[in-house]
């Protein structure tokens, strides 16, 4: 997936806007993109490769797996708010490519682009608000 097809709801003019702001990201099968209770200042856009979405479970050292990111996919994306900590440990089953964006850009892209940066949060929010209604979903099947 090109950079282009990860943000299609910003316009080639905005995406230039953004483009400096975000950094590649390679990680290798096995490799973690964060872990659970770490400092939360990025969010990360999966370009290729798969991520899983993990949180211990009460028996010691054992994990679940609670979601799946493919390409296309967005991790960490409280990372744009100040002062998070990670909900959980995310990482690659594969070889992963990322494009990143640190909590740090994002604060000077609002200040330099203020539009680019509402749209960004409105994806994020709408991304937000399905995984919640996903969740909710699969919860009421399990009550």
């Amino acid at each position: 997936m090109t950079p282009a097809e990860v943000f299609a709801f910003l316009a080639a003019d905005e995406l230039a806007l953004l483009a400096p702001f975000l950094g590649e990201r390679q990680l290798a099968a096995g490799e973690l993109l964060f872990r659970e209770g770490e400092r939360d200042d990025l969010v990360a856009f999966v370009l290729a490769g798969r991520l899983a979405v993990r949180k211990p479970t009460e028996f010691p050292g054992r994990w679940q797996t609670i979601a799946l990111l493919d390409v296309g996919a967005v991790a960490g994306e409280r990372g744009l708010l100040k002062g998070g900590r990670h909900g959980a440990t995310v990482e690659a089953l594969e070889e992963t490519r990322l494009l990143v964006l640190g909590q740090p850009g994002f604060e000077q892209l609002v200040h330099d682009a203020p539009g680019v940066a509402i749209k960004m949060l409105r994806h994020l929010l709408a991304i937000t608000s399905l995984r919640l209604q996903q969740t909710s979903q699969r919860l009421s099947l399990v009550l």
